[in-house]
């Protein structure tokens, strides 16, 4: 009776140091200053399938070696990619990492955001929540003030849209993908055969964490929704100004 009562208590131990570890774990963003395809190992894992953007999630607290593997332009099919970086780098606990390997090869960091707030970040909650950075280590650039786009009074709720249980589906499915391209794929494949509300729309785009991506969507699902008179309200998901003009240019293309 001793020795179940013991082990009892051992289990509910370490089930309460797994779950104390879990939420103490970092996710991990990395490009490549090029915007070119790459491959990383890891650790000890292998390297990856060669992408444009690296999401890691469930990263524990401490030094983990990373290596980045690139096939540089001309370079013959037959010639394995070139390691353009190898380091230890540290990983704080609870933190979202937005990481680059700059064009001489060195690890920058662009931003970290803590998570000590679960509720803000779309990886770890279902609900919608606030824009996260972009992640290009770039400037925003100064520009005139953009006018909006055939302002008019926000309409009733939009009829024939996706049901909240088909959308909360499909923005997990985006969600719990690991590469931003992934995410992208599967997300217009969802758009492709619903129509979304602009409420919608922006949950949606709340998911993923690089402007570029966000600046896709937002483009994509133009054709798919009714609330074409409200996609203004899209404006304020973006960091940069530039991205605004790029929706906006899109928007002209298709009248």
């Amino acid at each position: 009776m001793k020795i179940k009562t013991f082990l009892s208590v051992v289990f509910s131990f370490i089930l309460l140091s797994t779950s104390v570890f879990a939420q103490k774990t970092s996710i991990f963003h990395l490009k490549v200053y090029n915007n070119a395809p790459f491959a990383v190992a890891f650790d000890d894992q292998k390297p990856q399938e060669a992408r444009s953007v690296y999401t890691l999630k469930n990263i524990p607290e401490g030094r983990h070696l990373i290596r980045v593997f690139q096939r540089m332009a001309n370079t013959p099919p037959n010639k394995p990619p070139m390691l353009i970086f190898e380091d230890r780098i540290e990983i704080n606990e609870r933190r979202e990492i937005f990481a680059y390997i700059d064009a001489k090869g060195r690890y920058r960091i662009h931003q970290i955001i803590h998570l000590s707030n679960d509720a803000n970040n779309p990886y770890l909650q279902p609900e919608p929540t606030p824009e996260q950075p972009n992640y290009v280590p770039e400037q925003p650039q100064n520009s005139p003030q953009i006018q909006p786009v055939n302002p008019s009074p926000t309409p009733a709720p939009t009829a024939n849209v996706m049901s909240n249980e088909q959308f909360n589906n499909l923005r997990n499915a985006v969600k719990d993908s690991n590469f931003d391209d992934q995410r992208l794929e599967i997300a217009k494949q969802g758009i492709k055969a619903n129509t979304l509300s602009i409420d919608q729309i922006r949950a949606l785009i709340d998911v993923f964490s690089f402007e570029s991506s966000k600046v896709e969507i937002a483009k994509f699902a133009y054709n798919y929704t009714p609330d074409k008179n409200r996609y203004t309200e899209l404006y304020s998901v973006f960091k940069f100004s530039s991205s605004t003009d790029e929706v906006i240019k899109y928007i002209n293309t298709q009248r």
